[in-house]
């Protein structure tokens, strides 16, 4: 279990590679034209939040704890779901 949490932890740090500089776009331009942009807030700062049990799943103390590899691996699902339809959406210009 503590390899689970530690790969988990690793990949979360790495999809929040593309997210952090996404909601730091978002909040400098003001979501954009319109401000739709404003909407994907919420979303991306829950995805950035999950740095925090990532980093927890490094500490000695909670190396085996059940509830943050139940944590981690519903965001890691929701972080891949979510970057595939960023990625995959394409652009209107």
């Amino acid at each position: 279990m503590k390899n689970i949490n530690k790969i988990l932890g690793v990949i979360i740090i790495i999809v929040n590679l593309y997210f952090i500089p996404v909601t730091l776009i978002n909040v400098k331009e003001s979501g954009g034209p319109m401000g739709f942009g404003l909407l994907f807030l919420p979303i991306t700062l829950l995805i950035n939040l999950l740095l925090i049990p990532a980093y927890f799943s490094f500490k000695t103390k909670y190396k085996n704890s059940k509830f943050l590899l139940i944590i981690n691996s519903i965001g890691i699902i929701f972080s891949f779901i979510l970057l595939w339809l960023f990625l995959s959406t394409p652009v209107l210009d």
